[in-house]
């Protein structure tokens, strides 16, 4: 039965040095046609003053807090931020990013008492160029248990998802801490778990692109050992989950694994053409090998023919064949 009146929302707003970010963050929950709204900024161990703007652009709206933490990536942020929420339903917003006017309305339109999480699309938004770069996957509205064909796969990013709280505490749906690429397993953790997901077309959330020199954790250097290694975590995480889930039986013809290696690992795999730091490069390359090497078996009998030329090439540690490869398939 939907709701006699509009469910509460937190805005969980995560901060990290981004004090010339913060406040367009802020005003954009602030502006939004709904009531009763939390906003919850985790300022994770921010060292500039993006605490103290947010402080000032929060000094007249009463229902808010900030929490100041160690350093723990964004998804100790968001950790945090599921834990200390107040309200019904929380929506993650990246403090350099903003809401789109009217989301949390649009949200909520369908949203019943059944309603575990709510999927939305979102737009990019280029700093250097000014432009904003539409970034639909979803065309059609529709409400019900997780299934194919409703297009939930293709947004594994919680950008512009409306989540039910009592639904992640009670089935533990957490973000690993310390890593990036956390959006991952947290949402095949939503979709194994989830009774009912509401997908509605509007855009309800502006992703920003920063210029080169302020990029966000996931824009800078693609094969720096933190990332790569965390991208063989988050990827070992999600087959986990895949394995140990009922999502292989909610999903009979998708294949996780391709989707993994192929969607996802060739993304980096790629910046070894486009890396100039030789040193780098060489160290990524014998790093993605070894990862290959444990997974072979697996992973090649689910890429294509290219991705697997590619892959072989880079297990027998062959770096020129592997560049050709790249240069002549990816880039």
């Amino acid at each position: 039965m939907p709701y006699a009146c509009p469910p509460s929302i937190t805005v969980v707003i995560t901060a990290y040095n981004i004090q010339e970010y913060i406040k367009t963050a802020i005003d954009s929950v602030l502006e939004q046609n709904y009531p009763d709204i939390e906003i919850l900024i985790v300022d994770d161990g921010s060292q500039d003053d993006t605490v103290d703007v947010a402080i000032n652009a929060l000094a007249n709206y009463k229902h808010c807090r900030i929490i100041r933490q160690d350093n723990t990536g964004p998804g100790g942020a968001r950790n945090m931020g599921i834990c200390s929420a107040e309200a019904e339903y929380i929506l993650f917003l990246d403090g350099d990013d903003w809401l789109a006017e009217n989301a949390l309305s649009r949200l909520t339109a369908l949203a019943s008492t059944k309603t575990h999480a709510v999927f939305s699309n979102r737009v990019r938004y280029c700093e250097k160029s000014g432009r904003s770069i539409d970034d639909f996957v979803f065309t059609s509205v529709s409400s019900g248990p997780v299934s194919t064909g409703r297009g939930l796969l293709r947004r594994f990013a919680v950008h512009g998802k409306l989540f039910r709280r009592s639904f992640l505490i009670d089935n533990g749906i957490l973000f690993p801490e310390l890593r990036i690429w956390e959006d991952y397993p947290f949402s095949y953790k939503v979709l194994a778990a989830a009774g009912c997901i509401d997908v509605i077309t509007d855009v309800t959330y502006v992703l920003r692109r920063r210029v080169e020199g302020n990029p966000s954790l996931t824009q800078s250097n693609r094969l720096a050992d933190v990332k790569l290694y965390d991208r063989f975590s988050q990827i070992e995480m999600d087959l986990d989950i895949v394995n140990t889930s009922g999502l292989k039986q909610i999903f009979p013809k998708y294949d996780f694994v391709r989707h993994e290696f192929q969607d996802r690992l060739l993304v980096d795999v790629k910046y070894l053409l486009l890396e100039k730091n030789l040193d780098v490069r060489f160290r990524a390359f014998e790093a993605i090998a070894k990862f290959l090497e444990k997974h072979a078996d697996s992973a090649l009998a689910s890429v294509n023919q290219s991705t697997t030329e590619i892959f072989n090439a880079i297990i027998n540690r062959d770096l020129g064949l592997t560049l050709t490869l790249i240069s002549k398939y990816i880039v």
